[in-house]
């Protein structure tokens, strides 16, 4: 052990001296690395002595950050009632360059902190039971609350990413632990306080990292989550109202990102959110409305898809099996009310109205709701009754029948044939689903530059 502590001990005096720039970043965050890695090699007492004298310097880095936006939040609170010391142009500027320069300390010393966490998960726990990262925990726990107290650091982008970043990995690798479960609570008030101020989509990515961890083994957070997506919902559909969809694409993709987490991991929470209407209403519009961002638009289309398509999907829990069965009425009135308008929007994508890298997403969109509409089972295979054959058939009638798809390509008892072909292939079953994905494909080709749909493949 002493040939590994040698190295610990010179690595750890490095970051000592070094956390500070003009160091570049890559290379203290490969210190970081390297020097953990170390630690987890060691027996118990080194480990634990070597992490100490790693870990101090960052975290009295960070401390200083935290004490300088302190001080500086006061002299700017009491500046700015006083109206002492000099100009307000030349008070603000000074200060404003000082503020930004202690935010990109704190975020610097964040993201090391952050390959510490990243590198000890995969450690085994102690001789006494105890995981190394609890001790780290325990010190950095406060600092951490610390840092998200102050507004300037909720609100600067480097600053937040870097805090959650920090804390996503604590909750990834603490997830079961009573020690993160009694302070979950505390993080996700943190979280949304930060959305609000910045809709910084990280905060997003946050939530999703707790619905994951949390949502399927632990029923006492079902009505907590429900509640948090229906706020985050409402909220986000303002924000994103007074700014236009197409002008937030990383705050839709995060967005969806979560709805999906939450499909996952905790569909009670999803189908009963009082807000579900809206995420799949506005699930339709960012289909169209994103105006082909690749990012945001896949999102959105994954989320339907696998709405439309939980049955046939082969990954999903006891737990989360039985809660969409339990709940499915909820999704299939949601499908009824809002199917027509799905089907319009997908063959408007595919006919040329967006990328044609979005086309597989859009097929399998269209696919998963026909399917879902038609009864199958979880190989895909529909049982189907006439009324759901008609009311499909009757989304693909009224998609196909409006200019800005058809423009009249496709007319009379050709369309007909085309939805019969569509409607036969998604009642066929998964092996039906590739030559579903063709035909929408020479579909589309028609409907774009004119011809002829052969129908003889299909």
């Amino acid at each position: 052990m002493c040939v590994c502590l040698t190295p610990i001990r010179s690595c750890s005096k490095i970051v000592k001296v070094v956390v500070l720039p003009p160091i570049k970043l890559e290379s203290l965050l490969e210190i970081c690395e390297g020097s953990t890695r170390l630690c987890v090699c060691m027996s118990d007492s080194a480990r634990l002595s070597s992490l100490e004298r790693l870990c101090t310097p960052l975290l009295e880095y960070v401390t200083s950050g935290v004490q300088t936006t302190a001080a500086l939040c006061i002299q700017m609170k009491r500046r700015g009632s006083t109206g002492m010391g000099g100009s307000p142009g030349q008070r603000g500027g000074a200060e404003a360059g000082r503020m930004e320069a202690t935010m990109q300390q704190l975020a610097r010393g964040l993201k090391a902190l952050g390959v510490v966490v990243k590198y000890l998960d995969g450690c085994a726990p102690g001789e006494n039971g105890v995981h190394p990262l609890t001790e780290l925990l325990n010190v950095m726990w406060p600092l951490l609350q610390q840092v998200s107290s102050y507004s300037p650091c909720r609100q600067h982008e480097d600053v937040l990413r870097e805090l959650l970043q920090v804390h996503e990995r604590i909750v990834g690798s603490f997830g079961d632990s009573p020690i993160i479960e009694t302070k979950l609570g505390e993080l996700i008030n943190v979280v949304v306080q930060s959305y609000e101020e910045s809709f910084n989509p990280c905060t997003l990515s946050f939530v999703a990292v707790a619905v994951e961890k949390f949502g399927v083994k632990n029923a006492g957070v079902e009505e907590s989550f429900c509640q948090l997506l229906a706020h985050l919902t409402t909220t986000t559909c303002a924000y994103v109202q007074t700014r236009q969809i197409s002008n937030c694409p990383n705050l839709i993709t995060a967005f969806f990102d979560l709805c999906q987490r939450f499909l996952l991991f905790c569909p009670a929470s999803l189908v009963k959110c009082s807000q579900f209407q809206l995420i799949f209403q506005f699930g339709v519009a960012c289909v169209t409305q994103c105006e082909g961002e690749r990012d945001s638009t896949r999102a959105a289309l994954i989320f339907l898809t696998q709405l439309f398509g939980w049955k046939q999907m082969r990954a999903l829990s006891e737990e989360t099996v039985g809660a969409l069965r339990m709940h499915g009425g909820i999704i299939d009135a949601a499908t009824g009310a809002q199917g027509a308008e799905v089907v319009k929007s997908c063959f408007v994508g595919v006919c040329g109205g967006l990328p044609q890298m979005l086309l597989p997403p859009l097929t399998d969109c269209l696919y998963s709701l026909v399917v879902h509409v038609l009864g199958a089972d979880e190989e895909g295979l529909a049982v189907v009754n006439t009324g759901a054959l008609e009311l499909a058939r009757g989304w693909l009638k009224g998609a196909l029948g409006t200019e800005e798809v058809n423009g009249g390509k496709i007319g009379g008892e050709k369309k007909e044939r085309v939805i019969g072909s569509i409607l036969s292939l998604a009642a066929g079953g998964k092996r039906s689903k590739v030559k579903f994905r063709n035909l929408i494909g020479d579909v589309a080709k028609v409907c774009i530059e004119g011809g002829e749909v052969e129908l003889a493949g299909y």
